[in-house]
């Protein structure tokens, strides 16, 4: 009884001490409630009202009178007009001159509010709709890199309408809360930031990034008491920047950082006035997280004539303490434990073999795809990787980016295997993920493993991946059986290089058995 006693105390303690190693409150320094003793921000900082001047001002082209996104690429700024003009055009940094006009022939300017991009594109924001909030041809043109600096611009368009509009009567102009003028692209996805003009908030949408027709999904509001009209970030430092104005045209910025995930609002929120008035501000860029560039567009209202302009802010005393003491890694490896039925002999697994012999060099036994997938519906993919290579004790890493460190479901895929997620949405919150297919079965969605001895195998047969083992895989692998097929071939269930009769015997088990990819 003492012994079990002095168990129970050992295991409070340690429990205890878990609960006191995570100290919840406001970690900023700079914030008038900073908790030296926090160890996990809350988003609850608060800051004393503040304001800033440029360091530099550039008065732009007439051309640019209507100058509406910025985006900081190849060297240059580069912007676009609101209306019209389906020109880019690429600015010096050092004094704003027009250096590069590209024309996006066969488009069409409804009203382009944004420019965002990711490593491989360039992102336009058709989505003004500010006259009447009515607008249903909302939209995002994307343009490959490639193309555009080759001189001749592919487009192709993503299409959305907003999940809580229902309303689309005319609502006049300016009085509506479903305008945009803001948008940002990650690894993953866009993410929308509507300039409210009845409420002054912003409330986050969240779009998948790949041409198509969507639905975007609301995902926060913050109380900017303001109309935000651009947005920037600096994704590997966790900063995302939005600009805007007040109703009397007063412009300021919103500082959002040390955020975990996409979750934007839920960590430091400080808004920093701008030190002009009637400044119609509407694009900010950046490149390091510290020097930022915003546009305004011109303003002439009796007495106030305020040109179009370039001008450039240093945030180096708001943020360089942050980005200096944020220890985020430059990337995380992903760890995976996997087995596959058809290659497993009973220790780990053979080599997948071609017509001549082994397919890989080494101790790889096969390539596999993983892709992390969002936790909550509809689970969109969120990232991918192919050509996985897959070593024969089962084991595999996969050197994921920063920016995804938020919880995913992880999805393996393999040329004629059955689909396979993880069990539960697996948090990628620090720098070396670990996570094991081959121990038990309740570590696959719906216990979806086979049973191999004392391990656990990703189900094989799915020859034609669709999803599941049936007649429709059995036909293929007869066929080639039939021709005496030799090679790294699909219909090779069991990767021996021969399709013949072991490999139907796997497809009719497996069909027999009503194996399906199972995934929420």
């Amino acid at each position: 009884m003492k012994i079990f006693y002095r168990l129970l105390i050992f295991f409070l303690v340690i429990l205890a001490g878990k609960s006191w190693a995570q100290v919840y409150g406001c970690t900023d320094p700079q914030a008038n409630n900073y908790n030296p003793s926090a160890t996990v921000n809350n988003g609850s900082c608060t800051y004393n009202s503040t304001s800033i001047s440029p360091v530099s001002s550039y008065t732009l082209s007439s051309t640019l009178a209507e100058t509406s996104g910025l985006i900081r690429w190849d060297n240059l700024i580069w912007t676009h007009n609101d209306s019209d003009d389906t020109n880019l055009y690429g600015l010096d940094s050092l004094n704003g001159n027009i250096l590069q006009t590209q024309a996006l022939t066969g488009t069409q300017n409804t009203d382009w509010e944004e420019i965002s991009q990711d490593e491989d594109y360039l992102y336009i924001g058709d989505f003004g709709n500010n006259s009447n909030g009515n607008r249903t041809d909302l939209k995002i043109l994307r343009i490959s890199k490639s193309s555009f600096v080759s001189g001749t611009p592919v487009t192709d368009t993503i299409s959305f309408s907003y999940a809580d509009q229902v309303n689309f009567n005319p609502t006049g102009g300016n009085n509506t809360d479903f305008d945009c003028e803001a948008f940002m692209v990650t690894w993953d996805s866009i993410f929308l930031f509507t300039k409210q003009w009845v409420s002054r908030q912003t409330k986050l949408y969240a779009l998948p990034k790949t041409p198509g027709t969507y639905t975007a999904q609301p995902r926060g509001t913050l109380n900017v008491q303001g109309l935000i009209t651009g947005a920037t970030s600096k994704q590997d430092e966790n900063i995302v920047v939005l600009s805007g104005y007040s109703n009397t045209l007063q412009p300021f910025i919103y500082l959002l950082y040390d955020y975990t995930g996409n979750a934007f609002f839920n960590g430091n929120k400080r808004k920093i006035q701008l030190s002009q008035s009637f400044h119609q501000v509407e694009g900010i860029a950046t490149n390091d997280g510290l020097k930022y560039y915003i546009s305004n567009e011109a303003f002439s209202q009796f007495p106030f004539n305020v040109q179009q302009k370039l001008q450039v802010l240093n945030l180096s005393s708001y943020l360089s303490g942050y980005i200096n003491s944020n220890n985020l890694p430059s990337a995380r490896t992903l760890s995976l434990g996997v087995f596959l039925e058809s290659l497993y002999n009973g220790t780990g697994m053979n080599k997948s073999q071609n017509e001549t012999g082994d397919q890989y060099a080494g101790t790889v036994a096969d390539e596999v795809s993983v892709e992390l997938h969002h936790a909550t519906s509809p689970y969109a993919l969120a990232a991918s990787f192919t050509q996985v290579p897959l070593n024969t004790g089962g084991s595999l890493n996969v050197t994921v980016p920063v920016a995804f460190n938020g919880n995913y479901f992880i999805v393996v895929k393999h040329r004629n295997s059955v689909e396979t997620w993880s069990a539960e949405p697996v948090s990628f919150s620090i720098p070396v993920v670990s996570y094991d297919f081959r121990n038990a079965a309740s570590s696959a969605y719906g216990g979806n493993l086979k049973q191999t001895g004392n391990v656990f195998a990703i189900f094989s047969g799915d020859v034609n991946q669709d999803g599941s083992v049936d007649t429709a895989d059995m036909t293929p692998v007869d066929n080639d059986a039939g021709n005496y097929a030799l090679g790294y071939l699909p219909t090779d269930a069991n990767g021996d290089g021969t399709v013949d009769t072991s490999d139907m015997t796997i497809v009719d088990n497996n069909a027999a058995g009503y194996v399906v990819a199972q995934h929420p």
